[in-house]
């Protein structure tokens, strides 16, 4: 090929690379606040993004075309295949923590692949997740390993994790590299595409993968854009990617390390509270009428919402019943939509009824953009309306789940405020909210305690979970209130006890033989979950009859065995292994069952 031909060539590459670079910037400009605005993004510890230069395209081509690696190398490959113009990256403090942001992320991905055309936000729209793939320099069988976490969190979201090459050791790729990456196809003004690499890794993966970047993979870059890259290197710079290769296995180290003083010091992380039984305050038939008066488009688009509301509310399998909720607030969120935009005090007010019922829908959705929405749309709410008994409720479980009890607890008992001071018309609604305010408050204050058993307010904090346990008995109504309600005072109680002095116990005693009384009839050992079961034992064991502490001692232990016994099967570890991946509550209630069946 003649000089000028080659000119022409490379000239036209250019060209392409150029057009490359401005869809790339393009995709990049309209995708940047959706993931900065994310949950993934808030809870990161950093956030970053940046745009490949076409000159940056034009070296990534002829290096792909003149790859050392005849694997690798493709003599055909153009600008439109380089994938990662658009980048962002995720980074966590902690490696454990990166499948839970992989969640938030795709949970975001997911809703906005439902999206109509006509209704893509601010003139783009995601085409499809084209991959996710996983990378990893541990072996995918460690139990440290997280790959069965990210795998669990592409599956939840009903996306596909590209399978991962092992090399000869069995590692998750033949590269010390680590990192989950996510690859979208977006579209943007004047049908401009193309794609954006997300990739989500912790500060220890950053920091290396910045550093073996610089001094490893840059140089190499600018050496392929020239031609062929000479194999083998000489052997001062080949002794000095082992560096690399070591101080990736340094970092590796640190990375564990941090995770494991993380996870001694975060013994206080909760679970998420299960709410499968928790119901709107507000009835839905009686909701729907307020809208009457709003012209048939109106009362028709609100009706669907609250009839798919009170569809999801009855379900039982968490599965089915978060889909059903996930239905019920994009219904909502149609609602609000052809809602008039010139609102009267009376009209923003039934459109903040409709806000409320939006937020509580995505609460219960699974799906984690979502309810970070949810809260973001709370405290909107209570700006308004700061004396809103269901927003403060809602708001304080939010929070709770997020574990920041000490702002739960506020908003609960600003809740019981407002709940006293301004009772709702309707019975129903005033007798469900001093239920669940009491409920989830007297949890709060004891989970405060649980947490820092050591503080100075202990006593009181127990005595107050007492107090507000014995409170919400007098609005109880179901049989599944009458358990639970009973089963938490019988908790606290016991706690209590343990931290009271001689003289205080009896009346204490008393109470927890009362409870006792009352829930032995219901209690079911083949039904009850180990929680219900493990309160049983500690009630038993501390107030009444050892054998049936025992009996359902026996049973927690089982079930407990039984998840450690598959843990060790799935991820291949060792049972002390397994044990360390229960929860904390999880373990104290493996712990304690045992302790029973020891002593028994």
């Amino acid at each position: 090929m003649s000089d000028d031909t080659t000119s022409k060539h490379d000239d036209d590459l250019k060209v392409r690379c150029q057009s490359a670079a401005y869809c790339a910037d393009s995709v990049h400009e309209w995708l940047e606040p959706l993931l900065k605005g994310s949950a993934a993004a808030k809870r990161a510890y950093a956030f970053k993004g940046r745009v490949k230069s076409a000159d940056d395209i034009y070296k990534k081509v002829l290096g792909r075309r003149n790859h050392e690696d005849t694997r690798k190398r493709d003599p055909n490959y153009q600008p439109s295949q380089v994938t990662d113009a658009s980048g962002f990256r995720i980074v966590k403090l902690f490696n454990a923590e990166v499948p839970q942001s992989l969640d938030e992320l795709l949970s975001l991905l997911k809703l906005k692949l439902k999206e109509e055309t006509d209704s893509a936000s601010q003139g783009g729209k995601l085409k499809q997740v084209t991959e996710i793939e996983f990378h990893s320099s541990r072996r995918l069988d460690d139990p440290l390993s997280i790959f069965k976490d990210v795998q669990a969190a592409v599956e939840k979201n009903d996306f596909k994790l590209k399978p991962s090459a092992q090399n000869a050791a069995g590692q998750g790729t033949a590269s010390s590299y680590s990192s989950v990456h996510v690859l979208v196809e977006c579209e943007v003004k004047d049908g401009i595409v193309s794609h954006s690499e997300i990739q989500l890794r912790s500060v220890f993966e950053e920091a290396w993968s910045e550093i073996s970047h610089r001094l490893k993979y840059a140089p190499i870059k600018i050496e392929r854009a020239t031609g062929p890259v000479a194999a083998p290197h000489n052997d001062q710079l080949s002794t000095a990617w082992l560096h690399l290769d070591a101080l990736k296995s340094l970092t590796d180290g640190c990375a564990q390390y941090a995770d494991l003083i993380n996870r001694q010091i975060q013994t206080s992380t909760d679970a998420r509270a299960d709410r499968s039984d928790a119901l709107p305050l507000d009835p839905a038939d009686r909701s729907a009428q307020m809208f009457a008066h709003y012209g048939a488009a109106m009362r028709d688009a609100v009706k669907r919402a609250y009839e798919q509301r009170s569809q999801a509310v009855v379900l039982k399998e968490a599965g089915p019943r978060a889909a059903g909720f996930r239905a019920a607030a994009e219904l909502f969120q149609a609602a609000m939509n052809i809602f008039k935009a010139n609102r009267s005090d009376d009209d923003e007010r039934l459109f903040d009824v409709l806000r409320e019922e939006f937020a509580f829908c995505c609460m219960f959705s699974d799906n984690e953009e979502l309810r970070s929405l949810s809260e973001k749309t709370y405290r909107e709410l209570l700006a308004k309306r700061p004396e809103r008994v269901s927003v403060l409720l809602r708001l304080g479980q939010l929070r709770r789940d997020a574990g920041d009890l000490v702002d739960a607890a506020k908003l609960m008992q600003d809740g019981l405020k407002a709940a006293k001071s301004s009772p709702d018309p309707d019975p129903e609604v005033q007798r469900q909210a001093s239920w669940l305010l009491r409920r989830d408050l007297a949890y709060i204050l004891w989970r405060m305690v649980d947490f820092e058993p050591s503080r100075a307010d202990a006593g009181a904090l127990l005595r107050r979970a007492v107090e507000l346990s014995e409170e919400a008995l007098g609005y109880v109504k179901t049989d599944d209130q009458f358990i639970n309600s009973r089963q938490n005072y019988l908790y606290y109680v016991v706690d209590l006890s343990k931290r009271s002095l001689a003289d205080q116990r009896e009346p204490l005693v008393a109470t927890g033989r009362k409870l006792l009384e009352e829930l032995r009839p219901k209690v079911d050992l083949e039904k009850w979950t180990v929680e219900s079961l493990d309160t049983v034992a500690r009630g038993e064991a501390a107030f009444g009859d050892h054998a049936k502490a025992v009996a359902a001692a026996k049973v927690v232990a089982q079930k407990l065995g039984e998840r450690i016994a598959t843990i060790v099967r799935e991820r291949s570890c060792s049972e002390a292994a397994a044990f360390e991946l229960f929860s904390r509550d999880e373990r104290t209630m493996y712990l304690h069952a045992q302790l029973l069946l020891a002593t028994s």
